[in-house]
């Protein structure tokens, strides 16, 4: 688990973000099953995110997984969502290298917050397009929005899984 100040996280995001430019966000897998005939709910739905950044020539990649499964209160499964997107942001020559750190501080501030709108309208429509009601991810909230002193806890995700 890595922990970081809300100022520390800003600090670490804005010396990526002024280097790139975003260019290109798109879905780079995306599984959708569901149980038929329909499964009546109500559901409890279950998600969650992995977001990471990779550096590569002229580039920075940033990657929102997201796994949301439905189960009815008896544990039934009804569908399930595994997402991933990407969004692509431009760096031009002389963008200096960064390290894992600062890329998982752009991955979590810059990164899941643009790709986050994408994935929400992605995962409405595939359950939807399953036959079961529409369902909408919640909003998140930036962990950039605190007081400088706040604490940010994540883990790291494995720049090598690509």
């Amino acid at each position: 688990m890595t922990t970081l100040t809300v100022a520390r996280l800003r600090e670490c995001a804005s010396a990526v973000l002024q280097h790139v430019h975003v260019e290109d966000v798109h879905v780079v897998q995306c599984q959708v099953k569901g149980a038929h005939p329909i499964v009546d709910g109500p559901f409890d739905v279950d998600s969650s995110l992995v977001v990471k950044a990779v550096q590569r020539d002229g580039a920075i990649d940033a990657y929102s997984l997201y796994e949301v499964i439905a189960r009815r209160t008896d544990s039934v499964e009804a569908w399930r969502v595994r997402l991933e997107v990407v969004g692509v942001w431009g760096a031009p020559a002389g963008t200096p290298e960064f390290d894992s750190g600062h890329l998982n501080c752009f991955a979590l501030s810059i990164g899941m917050m643009t790709l986050h709108p994408y994935a929400r309208e992605a995962v409405q429509t595939a359950v939807s397009r399953l036959g079961y009601p529409p369902f909408t991810l919640e909003m998140i909230a930036s962990p950039t929005g605190g007081a400088d002193d706040d604490v940010v806890e994540f883990e790291p995700a494995d720049s090598s899984d690509e």
